[in-house]
């Protein structure tokens, strides 16, 4: 029931703009909804705080924020190891160490990405080497995206069609080339 709930699409979607995702506390989706439910529980004064010193970040688990209680855990000896050659970090999360843990996730949420956009090369120049490809606003904004709460890259996996409205892919010199156009227009007079 709840699977078919969620797939209806007829439930109303998330007051946020942007956010493409069902209804379902308060007119939010569930991302919303916790980082609302967050940002009242922060402004409670009873809220426990961590434990560490000069910590002012809430308590996530065992009297630690969620940054410390990550630490205590990569430092846990009692943990296996990360399963990356050579990493002698303790695993937090899927037999890995919180880098290479991000680091796949990383990769993965890329990969998608170049698969939403269209594959791997330049829209301009046809430049095709993954390491010097970036995701490339198209309307210059993303310096107000990454200051946004909600910035990250999986909200552009999760809604392919935000993703080919506002970014494309662009080489290392096609995008110094934009930017210094960007400028020049800028400052002319």
């Amino acid at each position: 029931y709840r699977r078919q709930l969620r797939r209806d699409p007829s439930r109303p979607k998330c007051k946020v703009r942007g956010c493409e995702k069902p209804m379902l506390f308060k007119d939010l989706c569930k991302n919303h909804y916790g980082q609302h439910h967050r940002k009242i529980r922060a402004m409670n004064p009873s809220t426990p705080k961590c434990k560490v010193r000069g910590c002012e970040k809430l308590v996530h688990t065992k009297d630690l924020c969620n940054y410390h209680n990550t630490q205590r855990k990569e430092r846990d000896r009692s943990r296996p190891k990360c399963k990356v050659v050579g990493c002698e970090k303790r695993v937090v999360s899927k037999n890995m160490c919180n880098k290479h843990f991000n680091q796949q996730k990383l990769k993965v949420q890329r990969n998608k990405l170049f698969t939403i956009l269209g594959g791997v090369k330049c829209v301009q120049c046809g430049y095709s080497n993954e390491l010097a490809l970036a995701f490339d606003h198209i309307y210059n904004d993303g310096h107000l995206d990454r200051k946004s709460e909600n910035y990250s890259m999986e909200r552009y996996v999760k809604n392919p069609s935000l993703a080919r409205d506002r970014l494309q892919i662009l080489c290392y010199k096609c995008n110094t080339i934009k930017e210094i156009e960007r400028v020049r227009r800028k400052l002319k007079p």
